[in-house]
């Protein structure tokens, strides 16, 4: 299978297509706009870790870039609780539309879940492949 057909992959870059109009409703000062590349730099950097990992002969390799996917969806994760908190507290001080509407924050994080359990099922069995290996050697 081509890491470009798997779940994982596809959930994630349903999650960066999410991303882009939120990042475009960011204020432009310096704290919003590095916030909004950071988080459009570790989505893209899951998707390379994924593709990474499908490519890996090597199960340990492999292994390290599931465990580099799961650290960019933490920062992910962190990111999007920011710009929520953020987005509601600016809404409701100063009468604004929000950043980040509940829904959208909802939907983000439904998608977010939907990669961390992905990830935790491939770490876990190839923890399992690894350690059936070094037991028959």
């Amino acid at each position: 299978m081509k890491a470009s057909q798997a779940s994982i992959y596809r959930v994630t870059e349903r999650l960066l297509e999410h991303s882009f109009g939120i990042v475009d409703r960011t204020p432009k000062n310096e704290a919003y706009r590095v916030m909004g590349e950071r988080l459009l730099k570790n989505l893209y950097d899951s998707l390379d870790f994924i593709v990474l990992a499908f490519q890996s002969e090597d199960g340990q390799g492999k292994l390290n870039c599931i465990n580099g996917l799961v650290l960019s969806m933490t920062s992910v994760k962190m990111t999007y609780r920011m710009l929520f908190r953020i987005s509601e507290h600016q809404a409701n001080a100063k009468g604004k539309s929000p950043i980040i509407t509940k829904n959208q924050y909802s939907q983000a994080i439904d998608f977010i879940l939907s990669i961390s359990k992905q990830a935790g099922a491939w770490a876990k069995k190839q923890n399992f492949i690894e350690s059936q290996k070094r037991s028959s050697i």
